[in-house]
Parts: structure tokens; C-alpha cells; sequence
């Protein structure tokens, strides 16, 4: 399987002037109330936004390589979500149906205001960032592995809930950042987010404390997070000592079709962990 490119944070204002060039607004610290304040449009990696310029300008839009390119970038996906629905649509839609709303002419003018990474990070802040974006990545993809299995979770739903669920420490820049979710009504309205990401971001730590309604995505995700630490701690080629020590988890322990999740879940380790190195 070919695997994608591994986009990267750059602190280079892209050449096209007319593309990424809003200031990305971000704080040192969090606010005195441990709540995001981050206002969208939200960031883009700049990579995301020359792929898709070319995949934008092609005579035939090929919207599953449009797909598959914002499925990488979290600030990206979270702008397309956004854009895409009413502000009572809770549904939980795919991102194909999301592009599809939006339609190939607003996605162009986002691509094209969205602020992009160009402060002058520092090789810290980078690596950092990099490190972000590759656990959620690997959170998304075990979140939507798992749903696929079990059967409960749409599991392009679960994937977008992964992707997210670390998005305010993300559009934040700050590797020990405390922001949360905050109040619930706060980020439904200013930052125009469907409450089952919005409650997959504040509980991802504690899913029981989710919303009854999306408590299950919530669980998913935290299952995802817990596997992926595990992951990050084992050598490669440990798979059984990897699933023992997951097994172990409370939120594992009662997992339906948890022996065929793990199995699947190893089978894939090694995809992931070469397309994501």
C-alpha cells in the first residue's frame, strides 16, 4: 500500500499570496480559565494546502485523493466541518459529505484563507508539533479501526472524533497546554462544531462524563488513545506484550470483540508505523 506524504509544520509563508495568508493567532499559555479561545478559520498545514490547489486546479476534481489528503490534517478536517453545517445539523456526516456540501468553490476560498503555520516556530516547536499531529493521526486510525469491528460507531464518525480530540492543545502550539473543551456552549458556538466532537474533546480523558448520547464515540476514542500509548512505548515487533498491557485497561477490559480489535489493530501496526515513521 502506498502510504501518503508526511506533512509537515513550516514556519515558510507559502509562495502563493493569495493562499494561507491570514495570521494564525495563538497564545504562549492557555486562558486563566482553562478554556480555548482559538476563534476559526482554523489552521492548515501548508502541504495540505498545496495539494489540494492541485487537486482544486485539475480539468476532473477527484474528491476521494481530496479526501484522503484533509483525512491528514486536523485544522483542515476541523474547517471543513465547520463550513460545512447548519449550526442545528448534530449529524455525525463523512467528510465526503461535507465536500460535497460545501461544493468545489467554497473549498477553494478556504483553502485560501485559513491561516497556515508561519511564525517563526522553533526546531522544539516543530518537532513537538510533528509529534502532535502523528499520535492523533494514529489515534484516528485506531478509533476508526476499532468502530469498524465492533459495529457501534460509523467509522469515518470515530476517525474525524480521533483526528480531533486533541484540536485546542493543537491550534494552541503549546506542548503543555491545559485547555479544554471548557463550557460546551463556548466552542458549539464560536467555533461551530457538532457536539459529538465537541464531547469527544472535553471527555476524551474520562468518557464516562460524556454526554449519554455520545458517551460510545467518546469511549472509542479514548480506547484509541490508550492503544497508541502503549504503541509509543513498546519496541516494534512486541505485539503480545502490547496487547497484554492494553488488555489491562479498564476500557478494554470490556470491549466488545476485543481479541479480533487487538489482532486487526496489529496487523495494522506496521502499515502505520512505516507510513507514519
Amino acid at each position: 500500500m502506498k502510504c501518503p506524504a508526511m506533512q509537515e509544520p513550516s514556519p515558510i509563508r507559502r509562495s502563493n499570496p493569495q493562499a494561507g495568508s491570514a495570521p494564525l493567532a495563538w497564545r504562549e499559555q492557555p486562558s486563566r480559565a482553562g478554556l480555548c479561545r482559538y476563534v476559526p478559520p482554523f489552521p492548515a498545514l501548508p502541504a495540505t494546502l498545496v495539494e489540494l490547489e492541485l487537486l482544486l486546479g485539475a480539468q476532473s476534481v477527484n474528491l476521494s485523493k481530496i479526501v484522503s489528503v484533509i483525512r491528514l490534517d486536523p485544522g483542515f478536517a476541523a474547517e471543513v466541518v465547520r463550513l460545512s453545517r447548519s449550526y442545528e445539523d448534530q449529524r455525525p456526516l463523512p467528510l465526503e459529505t461535507s465536500l460535497i456540501h460545501l461544493g468545489t468553490r467554497t473549498l477553494r476560498r478556504a483553502a485560501r484563507i485559513v491561516p497556515v503555520w508561519i511564525q517563526p516556530l522553533s526546531a522544539t516547536q516543530i518537532a513537538s508539533l510533528r509529534q502532535r499531529l502523528r499520535h492523533t493521526r494514529f489515534v484516528a486510525l485506531a478509533a476508526e479501526t476499532i468502530s469498524a469491528v465492533v459495529g457501534d460507531i460509523a467509522p469515518d464518525s470515530a476517525y474525524l472524533a480521533g483526528l480531533l480530540h486533541d484540536l485546542p492543545a493543537l491550534v494552541c502550539l503549546n506542548e503543555n497546554c491545559r485547555c479544554t473543551a471548557g463550557e460546551h456552549s463556548a466552542l458549539r458556538e464560536t467555533w461551530n462544531l457538532p457536539d459529538y466532537l465537541v464531547e469527544t474533546m472535553r471527555w476524551h480523558r474520562h468518557p464516562g462524563q460524556a454526554a449519554p448520547e455520545h458517551m460510545q464515540i467518546a469511549r472509542r476514542v479514548a480506547a484509541a488513545r490508550e492503544w497508541v500509548a502503549e504503541l509509543e512505548l513498546v519496541s516494534p515487533g512486541a505485539l503480545f506484550d502490547l496487547n497484554h498491557r492494553v488488555s489491562s485497561k479498564s476500557l478494554w477490559q470490556h470491549l466488545p470483540y476485543r481479541d479480533e480489535v487487538l489482532r486487526l489493530l496489529g496487523c495494522r501496526m506496521d502499515e502505520w508505523q512505516h507510513c507514519y515513521a
